[in-house]
């Protein structure tokens, strides 16, 4: 009878007692010694043993029936076998026990009631890097669990009690990590387990002498990463911090749009976006107001095709391992702005073997590859992305030569020169263009943008007291713009906009430990920078005067060169007086000086941030003095600007209660305040802001707002814990306005009521489906006016007015989004295969109004249309890792 016939005999048919016979799949050969590859996906264990047997060509025998629906772990990665399949049992109610004639007998496990589990991630001292495959086990018991690439591992079935984990890894110390109480039906969440690198000459007996004690690790590893700030969302590969809200693989799983980092992250509190741009706004200050850092460096309008307020970003989404997000609140190690920072750190991978990923969707076709070198010392990441919106358009058959298109790249390399001291290397270059021609209403335009990154960095610790990071970079960045033609088939325009910025920077962060309950973090920036404007406008308007119906020439010239420099530093203590409670006082010192056109201002900014934490409770505050200087490339010549004003001014004041509950369920509230002063005069066009010559239009406004103000409330509650069933949902509560004159006026994405709702459901590790739900109140619009006005040659016209900025709003907003994601195993690698759904069911959302007026038979005919946003929209994609 062969192996198949035995697995699909039918036992029950035969009898009752027959139907107890062990089920047993026998193959030829003596199972093996020698480590094997496994690539086994979670899945039922009846299946899962099988994969198992044709993977090892081990003997097995099991009961199909006992098993029944019980589940498996996933095993990938090189394994002896018999380490092997107790991993892939554990938690399954079923274990394995390999009889003298070799043969692994499948049975069920002793009950553990009195149980518990722990889970952790393994990181190396040096450079924080996470460490995989490493293996982790009860002391005098089998290792039960190995790190996966991110580091991360869970041990369940943990005896309740004090117990002590060995975790060992090749060319690391093994650490012992005592007084870990574990209790029945509870996880235990440990801080990361840090490894230190095995020198040449150690013997076995120093590598076994590493013991740290699971206290020190709350104690004295966590006072640095104690999450003081509030209004903070780590949207990270980890699921260990309590303050996650989202992780890479659940921002993965939901639905997207162009597969962009800005546009995915913008369904978070506090932050609203338009269908059209990725720049979202941050609790209603605009996108520039926020820092944007990647791997280091700061990020100058990280936006492909910048003509239309930026429809992408030059982050590619796939190649990201962490994102953190603070909206409010942030630390003195932050400054130069007034809303938030957002950080984004590329993948980090330990594993040996190279990785490659190439990706095919309808927005772009993208390839990322990385790897190790000089036996894991060293690191490699390549990704490289291509839209081709230009492409589709010219499929569609568009009778409009419109063609955008975008690329960038971004690579890195890191290597450890010593034991807690790596050196790494990066590049990010992004550039798009784009030429819209033959169009009777609008003139041409040819566009093209350039981004381009180079820095170095250094991260080391000096001992367990000192450690530090440097960022030494060079950033340029090109704008070319070019517009000629006719606006209404009669009013030309000629435009020429080439600007130029060079930055060099120079950043230097150091922490020192000086007692369990005391640090002291503090550092330094510099930056240089020049940049030039070569701007020239020629533009014909038409206006009335006494009767008459006369064009008017609006010119615009400026051919300036300003270079400046700003130094920033900052102090940073953070004590713990009362284990549950971490206070970090800070203060920031900046000075700004472009030369010629701003004399300088030294700026003082002190900030105050506090933890408490009372079992799964906890309580954050901050208060802080924030400011931002206008850039070098901010002059907004356009508009005849040519000197630099002071610092803008932000005092923002944050409070925030989380607790996590007993089912997994996790609540937060917080409010907020954001009082602005010293405030800039900005331009802005009321009426049409996607304008491709927003210079040139009638509803150019100049807006000088004396102050500002921001207050609201989030709530947010989700379950998200890699279960088969996930969801989150948050509401908010937000004004933002400024006052101009004697008149408080919302900022443009002022939406007083948010609500936001998403659920994912995974019935295999096949298949995943999700939706998400948004409703928010409308932003506010201006009207815009009519008049007839007789002229002195007998004929009419009509004039216009526009009404008090901002005071109406549009129709409340609200969208259905779905994804579906299929996963196929295959010999090489990993096929994964999705399908989204942009505005499920196509709602007709607002944003503006387009405003006509004709004259006929002698009587104004005005009509008043709305503006819509994205309607349905599908997409689709594939994506293959091997």
């Amino acid at each position: 009878m062969t192996a198949s016939a035995w697995l699909n005999f039918p036992f029950r048919a035969i009898g009752p007692r027959l139907g107890s016979l062990l089920a047993f799949l026998l193959l030829a050969g003596a199972i093996r010694a020698v480590p094997v590859q496994f690539s086994i996906p979670e899945q039922p264990v009846a299946s899962a043993l099988q994969a198992f047997i044709r993977q090892s060509d081990a003997q097995v025998m099991f009961n199909r029936d006992e098993v029944g629906s019980a589940r498996a772990n996933a095993v990938v990665g090189t394994y002896e076998p018999e380490a092997a399949i107790a991993s892939l049992l554990t938690g399954s109610g079923f274990k394995s026990v390999r009889t003298p004639a070799g043969v692994f007998l499948v049975t069920r496990s002793e009950p553990k009631a009195q149980a518990g589990s722990v889970r952790g991630k393994v990181m190396a001292q040096a450079g924080g890097r996470p460490v995989a495959d490493a293996t982790i086990g009860v002391e005098g018991e089998p290792p039960e669990a190995r790190s996966g690439r991110d580091g991360l591992f869970i041990l369940r079935d943990v005896a309740a009690g004090t117990r002590t984990l060995i975790v060992r890894a090749d060319g690391y110390r093994t650490a012992r990590v005592t007084g870990i109480a574990v209790r029945a039906g509870h996880q235990v969440d440990l801080n990361p387990v840090q490894l230190a690198s095995a020198r040449s000459g150690d013997t076995a007996e120093q590598l076994e002498g590493v013991t740290v004690s699971a206290t020190d690790l709350t104690s004295l590893l966590t006072l640095q990463k104690v999450v003081v700030t509030p209004s903070r969302f780590d949207i990270a590969e980890e699921r260990l911090a309590s303050n996650v809200v989202l992780t890479g693989e659940e921002l993965e799983k939901l639905p997207q749009l162009g597969e962009d980092l800005y546009r995915t992250i913008a369904r978070l509190p506090g932050l609203s976006a338009h269908d059209f741009s990725a720049k979202f706004w941050v609790r209603g200050a605009p996108n520039n107001q926020m820092l944007a850092r990647f791997d280091g460096v700061d990020l100058i309008e990280p936006f492909h095709l910048k003509d239309f307020d930026g429809i992408l970003s030059i982050v590619d989404l796939q190649t990201i391992g962490s994102v953190g997000l603070v909206t409010g609140g942030f630390t003195s190690d932050y400054g130069d702005r007034l809303a938030g920072v957002l950080t984004m750190e590329t993948q980090e991978d330990t594993g040996t073997a190279n990785r490659t990923t190439l990706g095919l969707s309808v927005t772009n076709v993208r390839a990322t590859n990385q790897g190790s070198f000089d036996d894991g010392r060293g690191h490699w990441l390549a990704a490289a992305r291509r839209g081709y919106l230009d492409l589709a358009l010219k499929l569609g058959g568009s009778d409009v030569d419109v063609s955008p298109f975008y690329y960038d790249f971004s690579g890195k390399v890191d290597y450890e020169l010593a034991p807690r001291q790596v050196l790494s290397l990066h590049v990010l270059y992004a550039g798009d263009s784009f030429k819209a021609l033959n169009s009777a209403d609008v003139p041409d335009l040819r566009s093209s943008y350039r981004s381009g990154y180079v820095w170095a960095g250094w991260r080391g610790e000096f001992g367990e007291k000192l450690s530090g990071e440097s960022v030494l970079s060079f950033s340029r960045l090109d704008w070319h713009r070019a517009g000629n033609g006719l606006f209404d088939g009669y009013q030309p325009l000629n435009l020429r906009d080439d600007r130029q910025l060079d930055v060099w920077g120079l950043r230097q962060d150091w922490t020192l430990n000086l007692t369990p309950q005391a640090l002291i973090r503090t550092g330094f920036e510099y930056k240089a920078g020049d940049a030039s404007y070569d701007y020239a406008l020629s533009r014909q308007l038409a206006t009335i005067t006494n009767g008459n119906l006369l064009p008017v020439f609006r010119t615009r010239n400026a051919a300036l060169k300003p270079d400046g420099t700003t130094q920033a530093v900052y102090l940073a203590p953070r004590f713990q007086p009362w284990t549950p409670l971490v206070i970090e006082p800070g203060v920031r010192f900046e000075r700004h000086t472009y030369s010629g056109l701003y004399p300088g201002e030294s700026t003082w900014s002190p900030r105050l941030n506090a933890s408490l934490a009372f079992g799964r409770t906890t309580l954050r505050a901050a208060w802080g003095i924030y400011r931002q200087a206008q850039g070098l490339h901010e002059l907004s010549v356009q508009d005849n600007e040519t000197t630099y004003r002071p610092p803008e001014r932000a005092e923002q004041r944050v409070l925030g209660i989380s607790r996590k509950l007993e089912s997994g369920v996790e609540l937060r509230l917080e409010g907020y305040e954001r009082l602005s002063s010293h405030l800039r005069p900005h331009w802005e066009n009321v009426v049409d802001p996607f304008s491709a010559f927003p210079e040139a239009l009638y509803d150019r406004v100049r807006l000088n707002p004396t102050q500002g103000r921001a207050r609201g409330v989030e709530l947010i509650t989700e379950q998200r814990g890699g279960g088969r069933f996930e969801w989150g949902a948050s509401y908010a509560y937000a004004v933002s306005e400024e006052q101009i004159g004697a008149r408080w006026v919302p900022r443009n994405r002022d939406q007083r009521h948010t609500f936001y709702a998403d659920a994912t459901y995974a019935p295999s590790p096949k298949w995943q489906f999700s939706a998400a739900w948004q409703f928010h109140t409308g932003w506010p619009v201006t009207d815009q006016i009519f008049k007839l006005e007789p002229l002195n040659n007998g004929t009419a016209t009509y004039s216009w007015v526009y009404g008090p900025v901002n005071a109406q709003r549009t129709p409340a907003y609200h969208r259905l989004d779905l994804r579906a994601t299929r996963v196929y195993r295959l010999r090489r690698g990993s096929l994964r295969v999705y399908a989204d759904i942009f505005n499920a069911y196509s709602h007709a959302n607002v944003d503006g109004y387009d405003h006509t007026a004709a004259i006929v038979n002698g009587q104004l005919v005005v009509k008043k249309e709305p503006l819509t946003m994205f309607p349905f929209l599908p997409s689709a994609g594939v994506s293959w890792e091997f």
